[in-house]
Protein backbone atom coordinates (compact mmCIF):
# COMPACT_ATOMS: atom_id res chain seq x y z
CA UNK A 1 0.00 0.00 0.00
CA UNK A 2 2.84 2.55 0.64
CA UNK A 3 4.92 2.06 -2.77
CA UNK A 4 0.84 2.55 -4.26
CA UNK A 5 0.94 5.93 -2.32
CA UNK A 6 4.55 6.67 -3.72
CA UNK A 7 3.75 5.66 -6.46
CA UNK A 8 0.67 8.06 -6.94
CA UNK A 9 3.21 11.03 -5.83
CA UNK A 10 5.69 10.68 -7.93
CA UNK A 11 2.57 10.26 -10.85
CA UNK A 12 1.35 13.65 -9.10
CA UNK A 13 4.47 15.16 -9.35
CA UNK A 14 5.26 14.37 -13.16
CA UNK A 15 2.53 14.43 -15.26
CA UNK A 16 2.71 18.15 -15.20
CA UNK A 17 6.50 17.67 -16.71
CA UNK A 18 5.05 14.85 -18.99
CA UNK A 19 2.68 17.03 -20.30
CA UNK A 20 5.09 19.89 -20.65
CA UNK A 21 7.49 17.46 -21.95
CA UNK A 22 4.86 16.51 -25.06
Amino acid sequence: AAACEVWKAIKFEFEPVDKLDK
